[in-house]
């Protein structure tokens, strides 16, 4: 299983799905991120990632630290995929060297974006981060998980595990709502503007679900359908959307 053993959810976009892309011409690839990939263009490479940006493949164990091979084997049985070494919690990271105006310059780095950004936020292990954007994400620190739980997703996080729920509807599926039905320059600004005394005497609101993109956590090609009509007037639109 999977799922089961790398801790990430199966989703639109993931590298682990993207592969079968290369399926129409069955060879030996070598699979590097993109840091790597600059790298590798402009000078040498390490051929070691950290363990972080490896999760985002989807095919790579944070509980047993390697790559997951055996079921990529299974999956893609005439595909070879060479996948980068993983750090080791005491080694410099090191991606490599390039070489700008015939100086060598060392890289390091490469780590999973969403890890770097809740480092960055001090974040510990008593507190959970909940953040919203053109996605959202909520996540919390573990020092230790012996399994996974299927309830969230589970990511390396700098010698230390990250429990998140990723890819949960936002900013971009508000966006998309305001082009098709409200068609409102002011929509930010009215969104903005709602207070918790402007929920008062709603009791009967349009109904709106918001995984509408592939890459959403609960997607469902008919959610655009399930957009249920109660009260339907703008006024009542804004307010129902601060609900969900």
């Amino acid at each position: 299983d999977l799922t089961h053993t790398t801790g990430q959810s199966l989703h639109a976009g993931i590298p682990i799905l993207n592969f079968s892309e290369l399926m129409s011409s069955p060879n030996t690839y070598r699979i590097l991120t993109l840091p790597e990939l600059i790298i590798f263009k402009l000078g040498s490479l390490s051929g070691k990632i950290h363990s972080s940006m490896a999760a985002s493949y989807g095919c790579y164990s944070p509980l047993k630290r390697e790559w997951e091979v055996s079921i990529l084997e299974k999956i893609y049985p005439e595909l070879s995929l060479n996948f980068p070494e993983i750090f080791e919690s005491n080694e410099e990271h090191l991606l490599g060297v390039i070489m700008i105006r015939g100086k060598e310059v060392q890289v390091y780095g490469g780590y999973g974006d969403m890890q770097t950004a809740l480092l960055g936020t001090s974040l510990d292990d008593k507190a959970i981060s909940i953040n919203l954007g053109t996605g959202s994400q909520v996540a919390k620190i573990y020092k230790d998980i012996n399994n996974i739980n299927h309830s969230f997703d589970l990511k390396p996080f700098f010698g230390k595990f990250l429990a998140a729920r990723t890819h949960i509807p936002a900013g971009r599926s508000l966006d998309y709502l305001n082009q098709i039905i409200f068609k409102d320059k002011h929509f930010w600004t009215k969104l903005n503007n709602i207070t918790p005394q402007s929920l008062d005497g709603f009791s009967e609101l349009v109904e709106f679900d918001l995984n509408i993109f592939p890459g959403n956590w609960r997607y469902n090609q008919k959610n655009l359908e399930l957009i249920k009509e109660s009260n339907l007037s703008l006024d009542h639109m804004y307010i129902a959307l601060i609900r969900v």
